[in-house]
């Protein structure tokens, strides 16, 4: 996720600081882009306008954790979180009530495959209907209630 979202804005120009928790990596990846790298561990010294999250923090089933403090949360600051699952993270709410923009991995995802069905069909895809769905998808409550079919459905087969 990090390496595609790197070279895409690479490609339109902006100016990128790479961190990341294994630090082989984030050399790498600056590398390709030609960009500035900083320590993990100084991350949130770095000042910019965009945070994106491409680790897995904040990642089911460690929905209590954030990648950076929410002290380095300030209003007017983008903050996208490509975690969708939650698709609301510890570091969206916490942004959100910091006065950030917000921008949820649901969105990405959504965007992603909406990409693909314009490039292949030529349509317009519905992204609200696209949203709806994967939300559902996604919802503990829908896959509580399809684990619960698939075991009645399993006792009847004995």
């Amino acid at each position: 996720m990090a390496r595609a979202i790197a070279h895409a804005l690479h490609q339109e120009g902006s100016a990128l600081t790479i961190t990341a928790r294994t630090n082989d990596r984030a050399m790498k990846l600056a590398e390709e882009v030609k960009c500035r790298i900083v320590d993990w561990q100084a991350r949130h010294n770095i000042n910019c306008d965009v945070v994106i999250n491409c680790t897995p923090v904040g990642m089911h089933p460690d929905v209590d954790q954030m990648p950076i403090h929410a002290s380095f949360l300030r209003p007017g600051l983008t903050v996208f979180d490509t975690v969708y699952t939650p698709e609301t993270t510890l570091l969206l709410r916490e942004a959100k009530s910091r006065g950030c923009f917000t921008i949820s991995g649901v969105e990405m995802f959504i965007r992603q495959a909406a990409g693909q069905i314009r490039s292949f069909t030529g349509k317009e895809p519905p992204l609200d209907k696209m949203r709806s769905i994967m939300r559902k998808a996604l919802s503990p409550v829908s896959r509580a209630l399809e684990d619960e079919a698939k075991e009645g459905a399993v006792a009847w087969e004995g």
